[in-house]
């Protein structure tokens, strides 16, 4: 059995190049971009991994990001798109969906309701945009939202923990 961490690392745009640069041996790699006019960032560490929740700062109130596709069952609606997240984590997809349905995928993935600011949904807010770029490591995304305007990348990063359970005496 696994549970995820999930951890938050404030770096400089240039920290972060040299960090992706020695991850993947080689300078210049780029990841998935998804750009849009972020103004909210939710990331929840859940049993089935991380859920990455990305704000529009629009009236339709369009949320885009990431998810374990083991969860989009939840949200699989006409409204919504849901693809793979391919070469990047494949047991990942992306989706673009209504403010509505972020609740169903919530509630599927920790069997119960957690708003934004809770301490297992993290915000981060900007009165730029953030511009989301997705890598994959070790299997599971990699995920830096560059604020505009601002030299400094939010690095999220997820570690898998085994769990071994203790057997009965």
């Amino acid at each position: 059995m696994h549970t995820y961490t999930v951890t938050c690392e404030t770096l400089s745009k240039r920290s972060f190049r040299r960090h992706i640069a020695k991850l993947f041996g080689r300078p210049g790699e780029r990841g998935l971009v998804l750009k849009a006019p972020y103004c909210a960032v939710e990331y929840l560490s859940a049993p089935a991994g991380l859920i990455v929740l990305a704000h529009h700062n629009t009236i339709d109130g369009q949320v885009d990001g990431i998810h374990p596709a083991c969860l989009s069952k939840c949200i699989d609606r006409p409204v919504n798109i849901i693809e793979p997240l391919r070469n990047v984590a494949e047991a990942y997809n992306v989706h673009y969906m209504t403010r509505r349905s972020q609740g169903a995928l919530v509630r599927e993935a920790f069997g119960r309701m957690i708003d934004g600011g809770d301490p297992e949904a993290p915000r981060l807010e900007t009165d730029r945009h953030f511009t989301l770029e997705i890598f994959s490591v070790a299997g599971h995304p990699l995920v830096a939202l560059t604020e505009e305007g601002h030299d400094r990348v939010y690095l999220l990063q997820v570690s898998a923990n085994h769990v071994v359970a203790k057997e009965a005496a």
